[in-house]
């Protein structure tokens, strides 16, 4: 199962586009913290991050950041809620992930300006990672890290979309079909797609063949 949330919002005459996306990849696990029933590999669109928090939070894209970047890989349940800050006995340590800095940096970047690069691996870690270590795959933090840059490479996004040239654009609709065989092409699954238009900075849903501001799409 596959959920992917993409917005293209115009604000001020600037376009924002595709919100985030996310891989669910289902676990059915019942953990030492509690039931585990898939991972939710989250990618977002950077100008839509800055966008969210424009009024509360100075925020600024590095420069290059063009593409999705990785939000976070986290353990959910069906049943809520999710786990969550599962061992506070496993605080993060930089120095465990000092390989991985510059892919890190590359493609799971921080944008707030007044916080630590670090900062944001730092919460992802210890509110999601930790409740992952039952997973040998992601029994440690560096695993972790790794896990999530490695799910980055092989699910990119900007490259699915643009190679079917879906490309953030300011006045034309996008066909809701046509993004579901864009993604069908590269990942064989079907989709249900949801879309979201802009009124000032607020999200509001709605279905229609046509999308100028995609949500979400659900892959199953």
């Amino acid at each position: 199962m596959l959920n992917n949330i993409i917005g293209n919002i115009n604000v001020d005459g600037r376009n924002k586009t595709l919100i985030l996306a996310a891989l669910l990849i289902s676990l059915q696990i019942n953990s030492s913290f509690g039931e585990v029933d898939f991972l939710l590999f989250v990618q977002r669109w950077p100008p839509t991050v800055c966008l969210q928090v424009s009024k509360t939070i100075a925020c600024e894209i590095p420069a290059g950041v063009n593409y999705w970047v990785i939000h976070g890989l986290w353990p959910n349940s069906l049943t809520p809620p999710n786990p969550s800050y599962c061992n506070k006995s496993s605080p993060f340590d930089m120095k465990m992930i000092q390989p991985l800095i510059h892919d890190l940096g590359k493609d799971w970047p921080n944008f707030f300006v007044h916080h630590k690069d670090s900062s944001f691996w730092k919460h992802e870690w210890e509110k999601h990672g930790t409740c992952a270590t039952f997973l040998p795959a992601l029994s440690s933090e560096k695993l972790y890290f790794a896990k999530s840059l490695e799910l980055k490479e092989q699910y990119d996004l900007i490259e699915i979309f643009t190679g079917r040239g879906i490309v953030s654009r300011k006045d034309q609709p996008y066909s809701l079909n046509n993004v579901s065989n864009a993604l069908y092409a590269h990942l064989k699954v079907r989709t249900l797609i949801g879309c979201e238009y802009a009124k000032g900075v607020r999200l509001k849903t709605h279905q229609s063949g046509k999308c100028q501001h995609f949500s979400h799409i659900k892959f199953h």
